[in-house]
């Protein structure tokens, strides 16, 4: 049985997936967007919480910060359908960034992915977890002025929100664009993660957390026939 070393629950125990049959040498370019797929492009996460079920989870929202030594990512995902246990997830994960082998480029990389019953949240965690989820799209929009939150300004910012109906994906330099909801959605995403880390996330069976990914370089650099 493979694991993604990067990935990890709230127990420290690793995702499955295959691996990379080979090395190879990659530009800092291609190291950043493989990285931002590796942050971006999970479809979706899933894991058992009882011995005759999965859960499955969706994308909601998420958001990359991106800079020349570094990168950060928070993620939020929703359960499909009614189960019991935990209905949504949280996942974050950093880079130290660099470039070379793949795996001296993976070795930088690191997530975790906690998941949580929304109801058992504190009533200010569940009022962000809320607005996040059900938040217009159109919020989301992007700005020509420079971040209005200086830890931004000279960072690229990679976001996506997503509903039933559609999934807004967009990228801006933090130089010359700006987005308030955006910037807000960063810390509001790491304020859960942090708060859920330390009240306890529900732990999942182990060996049953799951990760799948969209993005066609990903899937090339893991898997193999």
């Amino acid at each position: 049985m493979n694991t993604i070393s990067w990935e990890k629950d709230a127990n420290g125990c690793s995702a499955i997936a295959k691996q990379s049959k080979d090395r190879k040498f990659i530009s800092p370019t291609a190291s950043a967007s493989l990285v931002k797929g590796l942050m971006h492009e999970v479809i979706n996460i899933s894991a058992s919480f009882s011995e005759n079920d999965v859960i499955v989870f969706s994308r909601v929202a998420g958001i990359s910060a991106m800079d020349e030594k570094s990168a950060a990512f928070y993620g939020l995902y929703v359960s499909s359908g009614i189960a019991d246990g935990p209905n949504y997830c949280i996942r974050r994960c950093s880079w130290s960034r660099g470039f070379g082998f793949i795996e001296d480029v993976l070795k930088g990389f690191s997530a975790q992915t906690m998941f949580f019953d929304f109801n058992a949240l504190p009533f200010e965690l569940r009022e962000i977890v809320e607005r996040v989820d059900s938040s217009s799209k159109d919020e989301y929009q992007i700005f020509s002025q420079p971040a209005s939150d200086g830890r931004f300004i000279g960072k690229h910012i990679c976001y996506f929100v997503a509903d039933d109906l559609k999934d807004l994906s967009c990228t801006y330099s933090g130089k010359s664009s700006s987005n308030p909801s955006v910037e807000k959605l960063f810390d509001e995403l790491g304020i859960v993660f942090d708060s859920i880390s330390v009240e306890g996330a529900i732990l999942p069976v182990v060996d049953s957390f799951r990760i799948s990914y969209a993005f066609q370089h990903v899937a090339e650099v893991l898997t193999h026939e």
